[in-house]
Formats: C-alpha cells, sequence, structure tokens
C-alpha cells in the first residue's frame, strides 16, 4: 500500500544541507571552517561561479554530492532525488514541489526516486512499465522484474561508479545481462506519448 506526499524544494534543499555538511566534515574539512577549500568543486558542480552552498541550485547541489562521493567517500553518501523541474531552484526562489509516493517496499521506494530524478512524471512510469514488462503498474513486477528496471534506470543515470548492479536470484550472469540488454532496448522505444508529440526527454 501507498500513498502519495508532495515534497518541496525547500525540503530537498535541507536534507542536501544536512548530507553536504557531513560529508565535508568526513573529508577533514568541515565547511564552516574551510569554505575555501570547497570553493573549486563547487564552481565546477554549478558551472559558474558561486559564492558558497546557499548560492548553488538544488542540480548544482545534487552534482557536488557526487563528486564528493567519488572524490572523498568509500561508502554510499546518500543522494535525494532531485526532479528535472526543480533543478534550477535555488534558495530565495518561489517554492516549487512535486509528488511521492511512499511505499514500504524498498526497491519500489528506489524505483520512484530514480524515475524522478531522470526528470519524469510519475504518470509516465506506467506507460514504460507497459512496454518493458506488459504489465499495469510497477507495483505487479516481480522481484526480477523489479531488479531489472532499477538496473536500466541507473543505468540511464551513468551511476554505475555509485552503485552496484543486482542479479536476481536463481539467475546466471549472462541470463541477467540478457535480460537487461532486452529491457534497455525496450526503454528507448518511442513511446506512444512521443508519437503523440509528447516526447520524454532523455
Amino acid at each position: 500500500m501507498s500513498k502519495q506526499t508532495q515534497k518541496t524544494a525547500s525540503e530537498i534543499y535541507a536534507q542536501q544541507n544536512k548530507i553536504l555538511h557531513m560529508a565535508m566534515a568526513k573529508a577533514g574539512y568541515p565547511y564552516h571552517s574551510n569554505p575555501e577549500v570547497w570553493q573549486g568543486l563547487m564552481t565546477e558542480a554549478e558551472g559558474r561561479p558561486v559564492k558558497g552552498l546557499s548560492g548553488m541550485t538544488l542540480g548544482g547541489r545534487d552534482r557536488l554530492l557526487k563528486a564528493l562521493q567519488k572524490k572523498y567517500s568509500r561508502k554510499r553518501i546518500y543522494n535525494p532525488a532531485v526532479p528535472k523541474r526543480l533543478r534550477d531552484w535555488e534558495k530565495g526562489d518561489p517554492e516549487k514541489g512535486y509528488t511521492v509516493r511512499q511505499e514500504e517496499d524498498g526497491q519500489l521506494r528506489m524505483i520512484f526516486a530514480l524515475w524522478a530524478e531522470l526528470g519524469y512524471e510519475p504518470s509516465q512510469l506506467r506507460e514504460m512499465i507497459r512496454r518493458m514488462f506488459k504489465r499495469e503498474d510497477v507495483r505487479w513486477l516481480d522481484g526480477k522484474e523489479r531488479i531489472v528496471l532499477l538496473n536500466v534506470l541507473r543505468c540511464k543515470l551513468g551511476d554505475k561508479g555509485q552503485a552496484e548492479v543486482y542479479y536476481p536470484d536463481g539467475m546466471s550472469e549472462e541470463e541477467a545481462e540478457a535480460e537487461f540488454a532486452k529491457a534497455f532496448d525496450l526503454f528507448h522505444e518511442r513511446p506512444r506519448a512521443e508519437r503523440r508529440g509528447q516526447r520524454l526527454e532523455g
């Protein structure tokens, strides 16, 4: 069973803030006492000169977290999903939000989070599930199908260096890779929504 709630840009900002400060402190240079140490990395992540974390967009802060993951952390840094329409938001802008599905199942939570980070709307996921698995709802996927979908979404995000690729129980690596290749091809087929002129970006 799931329920829908609204998550705001400010809430994502606050989550990012907490994680960024923690990651920087663990790297040995707490932000408040060493802001100059992080200036170059922040500018690189934002794509323009910035004075500090508060001057970065949600998308820039998301890229900064991923850079910190690669450079300084052996453990996975939790990075909250930033939907495409919120990536240009920065502190002081009018509030924005998006719909979040709260699922008890961990695989479903990750699927919805990765889908949001890709910039797609929740309503577009059903079309994708129909095309890839011939099912009407992501909740109807079995464990093997969910893992295949998760791997496709991770690959689409270019996140291979930060997340493991999982193989379903009872499948050889060759079988899993064949399932992945098939699903990845279906992911990139032109959906009916695109043929109607509603192109899925990315």
